[in-house]
């Protein structure tokens, strides 16, 4: 009786011990079965680093943007330089945009005059793609220095206006649009007289500009017109 409960028993654990090595069996396969999943996930991660990696550069050494120069009239801007490796330049201006073909690695690009702000200037392939560094032209450094009236002084012979002004420039006056005097400036201060007799009938300020060869005329200062016996000094 004890025999058979012993090989009973033994039957048991051995059906027991073969279950549970079935089952790490099927453990283990079902992780080697996932694994293929983990290698195609990193696989796809992988190659798409590839493929960015892939992606074209251009060497900006290869395209310049060079003798870059600024010429200005009443209204516009001319900028002009040299091309290397590009079809095409650009520039932005003040929210505007331009772009032009490179003729014999030469180009000219114009814009409306509006205030002193940067140029960005770009080379740009036949697909109209940036191939070059940005180029950037300092507009304010073309402009003339705005006049600057520190003292004004009127009396029965006229009004004086002492001025800050920039030398080997011309400075202009006018009353409500209208030129009332233009004078030659070689210094860095000058005193401006306006006569009595210019005078008459004008009220309110008159309109001055400055312009310095080979540069634009500056941003137009209001220099107000004293009644006679007033005096105006300012500490800047």
């Amino acid at each position: 009786m004890r025999k058979k409960i012993l090989n009973k028993t033994k039957k048991f654990l051995a059906v027991l011990l073969i279950t549970i090595m079935m089952s790490s069996v099927t453990v283990y396969g079902s992780t080697k079965a996932t694994t293929p999943m983990k290698g195609w996930r990193y696989a796809k991660k992988t190659a798409s680093y590839q493929v960015n990696s892939t992606s074209k550069k251009y060497d900006y050494t290869e395209a310049q943007i060079k003798n870059v120069g600024v010429k200005y009239d009443s209204k516009k801007i001319f900028i002009t330089g040299k091309a290397k490796g590009c079809k095409y330049v650009t520039g932005k201006y003040n929210g505007k945009e331009k772009t032009v073909k490179v003729e014999s690695n030469k180009f000219k690009l114009v814009f409306d005059y509006t205030k002193a702000k940067d140029i960005k200037i770009s080379g740009l392939n036949s697909k109209k793609e940036r191939i070059s560094r940005n180029k950037k032209v300092n507009v304010e450094k073309y402009v003339t220095e705005k006049p600057i009236y520190d003292k004004i002084k009127r009396t029965g012979k006229g009004i004086k206006y002492g001025v800050k002004t920039v030398a080997n420039s011309t400075l202009s006056f006018k009353y409500k649009g209208k030129l009332i005097k233009k004078c030659v400036i070689d210094s860095s201060y000058t005193n401006i007289t306006i006569k009595d007799s210019i005078l008459k009938g004008k009220s309110g300020y008159f309109t001055v500009t400055q312009k310095e060869n080979g540069k634009k005329i500056s941003k137009k200062m209001k220099f107000p017109i004293l009644k006679e016996g007033e005096v105006s000094e300012i500490s800047y």
